[in-house]
C-alpha cells in the first residue's frame, strides 16, 4: 500500500476518532486502494472504482477494462496508473477514464499483486512472477514458475 494512503489512513483515524464509508463503496468486499494525481482508485470484487473528490464518493471506473471479477492490485509510474485484475493487467493513460489491457506474454491473468520498480513493473501471479520493461506493452517470465506468489 503507498506509504502516503497509510499515512493520511493513520492521521484521519486519529484526528476524527471515527471512519466512514465513502458512498460508492458499499459491499464491494475491497481488496486495493491506491492515490495518484488527485484521485483515488479502490479495487473491488466488481472492478475498479475511482474517486475524485478525496475519497468521499466513488463510482465505477471500468471503461476498456473487461473485468468482472476482483481488482486486486494498482501501481503507477510517471506516465501511467495500472490496474491488476482477474483478467491480467490494464493500463489508463487518462487517471481512469479509460483503460486498455496489457497483459501480452502473462503466464496467469490473475493478479495477486503489482508493482513499479525502477520503471519496472513486476505481476504476482498464483503460477509464478512476471516482468515488464516497457510499461506492460509485453511481459516476460521472471522466476517461481509453478508457485502461488
Amino acid at each position: 500500500m503507498n506509504k502516503n494512503i497509510i499515512k493520511y489512513l493513520i492521521l484521519f483515524s486519529l484526528l476524527s476518532g471515527q471512519w466512514q464509508q465513502s458512498t460508492g463503496t458499499e459491499n464491494l468486499d475491497m481488496q486495493a486502494i491506491i492515490s495518484h494525481n488527485n484521485y483515488d482508485f479502490a479495487g473491488g470484487a466488481s472492478g475498479t472504482y475511482r474517486s475524485t473528490n478525496q475519497s468521499e464518493t466513488y463510482s465505477f471506473s471500468n471503461s476498456g477494462n473487461d473485468s468482472n471479477g476482483p481488482t486486486r492490485a494498482f501501481t503507477f509510474d510517471d506516465n501511467y496508473i495500472y490496474t491488476g485484475t482477474s483478467q491480467g493487467v490494464f493500463r489508463s493513460d487518462n487517471n481512469g477514464d479509460s483503460w486498455i489491457s496489457k497483459s501480452n506474454g502473462l503466464t496467469s491473468l490473475l493478479t495477486h499483486g503489482l508493482l513499479n520498480i525502477d520503471s519496472r513493473l513486476i505481476h504476482v501471479s498464483p503460477f509464478g512472477v512476471s516482468l515488464s520493461n516497457n510499461q506492460g506493452d509485453s511481459w516476460v517470465s521472471a522466476g517461481l514458475s509453478g508457485y502461488d506468489v
